[in-house]
């Protein structure tokens, strides 16, 4: 069967070949068809023979980043061979940048050995750490501050990368970023810190790190939001844990008057609930409506009675040892 390729190689004659970056009726020349649709051994064959990448560029596409993001490798080697700027933009993304988006390993290794600058910013300020923070990939994260890119840059909105290893659950990015000086309390979009994006996704590994770090496990977001409370939003018993073993009250009440117990057991957080208990938790308080953590826990749904059924046996243990000590 003949291939592409050899049909590539009957056409192209030295006559042809003068004429290989000539449009079609839509204004499309053969390397950028070939590029749009995936086509990347012929996009590389029309390379080798002299097709143009300035020809194929586009105000939505520059064809060597497009490359990068799929990893054809072979490919973007040849665009560089061909004189294509390492570091050419496409809108916000440098080849480098869109390698890592793809988790392209080795072709972002080929680029930085090709000296892509790990430190240059897209439009929107994401740099390479965020973005393989972003994928994650500890792979990327390691070759890119090795080539110098900056740890602690924050996106134009005020999101560092740690925020960004922190919403991934990658305690291994977060790790790496604090050993290479990333501030574990800084305070991102809204104020919100690194603790309060791994508390709100339930990574416990994250938390720890965090916290071993020295975050401080009572800062506040510019709302007023405690790590404590972006935990509640998943139901994982051991960041709720590691929140009170590094200082948070079990018994701290937001302005309603509701404690954690309360707003764990109104969510259904079975875990948080038994985390909360066995930290000392009053499951007799009362909100500003005179309800209890029991009460408020309405069956509403399997998880909602989860956390129902928890605190009745609490109540039950609780009963069943003054009824023992009222007798002894």
């Amino acid at each position: 069967m003949v291939g592409n390729h050899d049909i590539l190689e009957a056409m192209l004659t030295p006559e042809a070949k003068s004429v290989v970056d000539a449009p079609d009726r839509r204004g499309r020349t053969a390397l950028q068809q070939a590029v749009d649709k995936g086509n990347w051994d012929t996009a590389a064959k029309l390379v080798a023979l002299g097709a143009s990448h300035a020809t194929a560029a586009t105000e939505k596409s520059v064809p060597l980043v497009k490359a990068a993001y799929a990893g054809a490798t072979k490919l973007c080697e040849a665009f560089l061979d061909a004189g294509v700027p390492i570091d050419i933009m496409d809108h916000e993304w440098s080849p480098l940048h869109q390698a890592i988006r793809g988790n392209q390993v080795e072709t972002a290794r080929m680029l930085l050995r090709r000296g892509a600058d790990a430190k240059l910013l897209g439009t929107l300020h994401q740099g390479c750490m965020y973005l393989a923070a972003e994928v994650p990939s500890v792979e990327l994260a390691e070759m890119c501050l090795a080539a110098g890119a900056d740890p602690c840059v924050a996106k134009k909105d005020g999101w560092f990368p740690l925020h960004q290893a922190a919403t991934k659950g990658s305690a291994a990015i977060a790790k790496l970023l604090i050993a290479a000086g990333a501030d574990p309390g800084a305070p991102g979009l809204r104020g919100f810190a690194p603790l309060h994006c791994a508390a709100t996704n339930g990574a416990a590994g994250v938390v720890s790190i965090l916290l071993e770090a020295g975050a401080d496990p009572l800062q506040e977001s510019a709302q007023g939001f405690k790590p404590v409370i972006s935990a509640l939003e998943r139901d994982n018993g051991e960041v709720m844990r590691l929140i009170l073993q590094a200082g948070e009250s079990p018994n701290y009440a937001s302005s309603n008057g509701r404690t954690l117990l309360m707003q764990a057991a109104s969510r259904g957080r079975a875990a948080q609930c038994i985390a909360l208990l066995d930290a000392g938790a009053d499951a007799t308080a009362v909100d500003s409506s005179g309800k209890t953590a029991l009460e408020l826990a309405v069956p509403e749904s399997r998880s909602v009675m989860e956390a129902a059924s928890v605190l009745q046996r609490w109540f039950r243990r609780r009963h069943l040892v003054f009824w023992r000590e009222s007798w002894t």
